[in-house]
C-alpha cells in the first residue's frame, strides 16, 4: 500500500484530501506545518508529499532542500497560486523530487489522475 503525507495549513483540505485518497487504497496520514510534515516524513517514509506552496513554517524553497535529503520522495505541490506563477518563481525547478502541481480547487478526477501518475512511475 503507498504511503501518501498530505501537507496543507486548511483542515478541510487536509481531511477532505485524506478521505479521498484512503478510499482509493492509499495509506494517508496529514501535516499542517513544515516542522511536523518534515517530522512526518523522516519516521513515516512516505512514497509521496503532497505539499501546500504557502504552508506555515521554513521558506519553501529551504524545505525542498531538506525534502531532496529523501532518497525516494516524491512531491506535488498544492496550491491556490496558479501554475504560471509558480513556474514565474521557479518553484517547479527546485528539486527533481517534483512530479507536478494541482492547483486549488481540484476535481476530485483529476487529483486522483495526478496521484495515479506519479505513483506508478519507476
Amino acid at each position: 500500500m503507498k504511503k501518501i503525507l498530505v501537507a496543507d495549513d486548511t483542515f478541510h483540505i487536509r481531511e477532505t484530501v485524506q478521505e479521498l485518497l484512503t478510499k482509493e487504497g492509499y495509506f494517508v496520514k496529514t501535516a499542517s506545518s513544515t516542522d511536523e510534515t518534515w517530522t512526518m516524513i523522516q519516521a513515516w517514509n512516505p512514497d509521496l508529499l503532497l505539499l501546500d506552496i504557502l504552508i506555515p513554517g521554513m521558506d519553501l524553497t529551504r524545505f525542498v532542500e531538506k525534502i531532496n535529503t529523501v532518497e525516494g520522495l516524491k512531491v506535488l505541490y498544492l496550491s491556490v497560486i496558479k501554475k504560471f506563477m509558480a513556474k514565474r518563481k521557479q518553484l517547479l525547478d527546485l528539486s527533481d523530487a517534483i512530479k507536478g502541481y494541482i492547483h486549488k480547487p481540484f476535481s476530485v478526477e483529476d487529483l486522483l489522475r495526478k496521484v495515479e501518475a506519479v505513483l506508478s512511475e519507476e
